[in-house]
């Protein structure tokens, strides 16, 4: 039987391993979610690679293929794949093709993502696939801590797409003592 690690430091990996546990029935998939150093999105690009060659260490030959199951984590693939160049490793990408067929040229993209993501290499290749897009990218670093500890509200997003987008008044809701009966 195949086995697939998934590696993450968060829900995602959670997802990205519910996904494939219930896609590939045939396939061993072990769940590696680095909890306690949670969330990556706030530390550097060479804590990310040492945080992930920890956590990966034991399973480096033992498994078919490791996943980065986050954009985060996926910041260290070319890390491990240069460290362990025998273990086969995938990280989280782009379909470009994907977004091109979605809609000719698309006029406008936006990605929600955090800081260390936004200013890795990942932005100068978005430029370049998508080079008649214009790219919005709000700063949402801290959103992941946040969901994960189930505090985000429409509040926080308000606050943070507050100065890349026009947002719609917030609708006023009305209690059923507060109404005059008209």
């Amino acid at each position: 039987m195949l086995k697939i690690v998934v590696f993450d430091s968060g829900w995602g990996g959670e997802l990205v391993a519910d996904f494939l546990m219930g896609e590939l029935t045939t396939v061993e998939v072990v769940r590696v979610i680095d909890w306690s150093e949670a969330p990556y999105c706030g530390k550097s690009i060479s804590e990310i690679c040492g945080l992930a060659d920890m956590a990966l260490r034991r399973y480096v030959g033992e498994a078919d293929l490791i996943v980065l199951g986050g954009y985060a984590v996926s910041l260290a693939l070319d890390f491990l794949q240069e460290k362990y160049p025998r273990q086969k490793f995938v990280g989280m990408g782009i379909n470009y093709d994907m977004v091109l067929r979605s809609r000719n040229f698309p006029g406008q993209i936006v990605l929600l993502m955090d800081r260390l993501i936004s200013e890795s290499a990942l932005r100068q290749e978005l430029r370049d696939a998508l080079p008649y897009s214009t790219l919005m990218i709000p700063d949402c670093t801290g959103w992941e801590e946040l969901i994960n500890e189930n505090l985000m509200s429409t509040e926080v997003l308000r606050q943070d797409l507050g100065y890349d987008f026009v947002l719609a008044p917030e609708k006023k809701t009305v209690q059923c003592g507060e109404c005059d009966g008209s």
